[in-house]
């Protein structure tokens, strides 16, 4: 009985701590996004703006998902545990917040929060934004989990993943028809959703390549890159089979017309794109990442 009671107040105890970590959350998100302000300083309205809340709502999403990955270890000492749990998560803090920022400053460097949120109440804007959040959140998630506590490892991983994930952002031309930044200022839905596929599809994938056993750190980068490389190659193959196997309607000429005349055709295009693209990263992780090939070769 003395045990079962013992658990449960140690799982108190963590909870306190988490709730400690969001508070801190709250108020590192308010000195380093000034424009936060009105969401984290004040009482928050859910429905006087809703592309905010979506904003919002994601910065909240996207910590929940990082304090997933956190561990409360009492192989040492119940103080050595709280010291662990409490630098961790500050860290974690940190890097999300600065991943956030570099990741919006790289994707959405010539908009601002101020005049496409709260101005505009630019939809888009938000959906973009609410899909960056997760997917530095599963990044991080993923790099949390492959540091088994060494903060060197986790800095240099963070970094690592961080420039592969903002390098990918900028192919999405390559993939879509979408003008970027003409279709975000006029607020077009269509391009919100391919775009959120896109980068949720890499972000899949990249977090996947770096689910992989690291006995050192150059041959563990290598191998990240050739995972990475791999995919970039396999990935267009099943874009187009499932264009074929499903039959679907793909006609560019007619189709990208309508992206500026026609908000329910663009909704449709964005929709198919963001779909397809995630369903062929899904297909793609299968391939690069789910072949088992035991003593053979041990290492690909």
């Amino acid at each position: 009985m003395e045990e079962i009671l013992d658990r449960f107040f140690l799982r108190i105890l963590f909870a306190i701590f988490t709730f400690v970590l969001l508070f801190i959350y709250k108020y590192f998100h308010y000195f380093l996004y000034p424009n936060g302000k009105k969401q984290l300083k004040k009482i928050f309205n859910p429905i006087a703006n809703p592309p905010d809340t979506l904003h919002f709502l994601s910065r909240l999403l996207g910590i929940a998902f990082i304090f997933s990955t956190l561990e409360f270890n009492f192989y040492y000492s119940l103080w050595v545990g709280i010291f662990h749990i409490f630098t961790m998560g500050i860290i974690t803090i940190c890097l999300y917040l600065i991943s956030v920022y570099l990741a919006e400053s790289i994707i959405l460097y010539k908009f601002d929060y101020v005049d496409e949120i709260l101005k505009r109440e630019n939809y888009s804007y938000s959906i973009i934004s609410f899909t960056i959040n997760i997917c530095i959140a599963l990044l991080i998630r993923q790099i949390l989990s492959e540091s088994e506590n060494s903060l060197v490892i986790l800095s240099m991983l963070w970094l690592y993943s961080i420039v592969i994930f903002g390098f990918s952002t900028k192919l999405f031309e390559f993939y879509s028809h979408y003008s970027f930044n003409k279709q975000l200022i006029q607020q077009n839905l269509g391009l919100s959703f391919s775009y959120s596929g896109y980068i949720l599809g890499n972000t899949i994938l990249i977090s996947m390549a770096f689910d992989q056993d690291h006995y050192d750190i150059k041959s563990y980068s290598l191998r990240v890159i050739l995972k990475l490389l791999l995919s970039a190659i396999i990935l267009p193959l099943f874009v187009m089979i499932l264009y074929k196997i499903f039959a679907i309607k793909r006609d560019k000429k007619s189709f990208y017309k309508l992206l500026d005349s026609d908000p329910k055709a663009s909704i449709g295009i964005g929709l198919l794109e963001g779909t397809v693209y995630i369903g062929s990263a899904l297909l793609t992780s299968m391939i690069t990442h789910k072949i088992n090939f035991g003593g053979i070769f041990p290492y690909l």
